[in-house]
């Protein structure tokens, strides 16, 4: 994955590196061998927490279309950046986010409910008998729970851009489990206002975006740095916070309406129940999805991560660890502004 030029099939690594048998030998070790992938993330999270500091847990989902319908989890979808329905195999990485770098250290793959109710084509794709039909918001809480699980600190913050998900299901599972996060929400998510400084709205429910634009007037600058530039240089917001809760649950949170870069411009939008922590350390956290997309354009892909050209959900699974790895390793030997210029 390191050394292996283009994609990184199993046909193209084995050609790098093996004769006639090796192509062979490769797609057994990756596809259809026993070894369990669980022990090496474990290992790998070990040695990323061990090796920089992890200011968020980002889970970023990763969309790969695929012309077939064979590889396993592949269904007609319009969850993609084109909008439009294509077949498409969908996974969330959790990725350990810092001013030293991102590194994905879990990967949780989609399997549809077609898929899991079809026994042949189950069976055919070796995914496990306990494996059970979940939506797209459960399991993102489930990759992010399973990092926990791992060894993660849970006392570090949960980090997605849900716009393209139901934020409410996320936040409602997140504050059940008492887990600090950071939600990008969309416009139409539901809220309940909890703020006296929006007169006549206070215990109202409103749409995120309306909120947004009532409390517009309210919007104040924001500094905050960014130590993965040079002289950490400071960045700056115009943003109201607004306080709210979701509907049915009684816990505080935090909704952070931030001002588009033009005036009329569709204002940026998180929700988070780190009501304490200071604004500035907020917005840094936010921040960190827009650094693990960048490594994972300069990084990830460089090394392989979309390129699993198998049919089972184990080999889906060591391909993606293997991958992860591969990119621990590449990150450590590239210069930072090497990194931050690709973005």
């Amino acid at each position: 994955m390191l050394r292996t030029p283009g994609r990184k099939s199993v046909r193209n690594i084995a050609q790098m590196f093996g004769g006639s048998g090796t192509e062979q030998s490769l797609h057994h070790f990756i596809s259809d061998s026993n070894w369990d992938w669980k022990p090496v993330r474990r290992a790998l999270l070990e040695h990323v927490c061990a090796s920089r500091p992890v200011r968020a847990w980002v889970a970023e989902p990763m969309v790969v279309p695929k012309t077939g319908e064979q590889s396993v989890g592949v269904v007609p979808s319009s969850f993609n950046d084109a909008g439009r329905v294509l077949n498409v195999q969908l996974s969330f990485g959790i990725w350990a986010a810092s001013e030293r770098g991102s590194v994905p250290v879990a990967w949780w793959l989609h399997v549809p409910r077609e898929w899991l109710a079809d026994s042949e084509r189950r069976s055919r794709a070796l995914v496990p008998e306990d494996l059970r039909p979940a939506t797209l918001e459960g399991d993102v809480v489930k990759a992010f729970q399973a990092v926990l699980a791992d060894g993660a600190d849970a006392g570090i913050p949960f980090v997605l851009d849900a716009t393209r998900l139901d934020a409410s299901t996320v936040a409602r599972h997140l504050t059940a489990a008492g887990t600090p996060y950071l939600l990008r929400v969309g416009q139409d998510t539901p809220l309940v206002v909890r703020d006296p400084a929006l007169p006549g709205r206070d215990g109202t429910v409103m749409t995120a975006g309306q909120i947004a634009w009532a409390s517009r007037s309210r919007r104040s600058p924001v500094t905050w740095a960014d130590p993965w530039e040079d002289g950490a240089a400071l960045h700056a917001n115009v943003v109201a916070p607004v306080s709210v809760r979701l509907p049915r649950v009684r816990s505080g949170l935090r909704l952070l309406c931030i001002g588009g870069a033009r005036p009329n411009s569709a204002p940026n939008i998180w929700l988070t129940n780190l009501t304490e922590q200071r604004l500035p350390e907020v917005m840094y956290s936010a921040s960190l999805v827009r650094r693990v997309r960048q490594e994972g354009l300069e990084i990830a892909e460089r090394v392989g991560i979309r390129d699993y050209s198998g049919r089972t959900f184990t080999g889906w699974h060591r391909h993606a660890t293997l991958a992860s790895v591969a990119h621990a390793l590449l990150a450590k030997r590239l210069p930072r502004r090497q990194l931050r210029e690709a973005g």
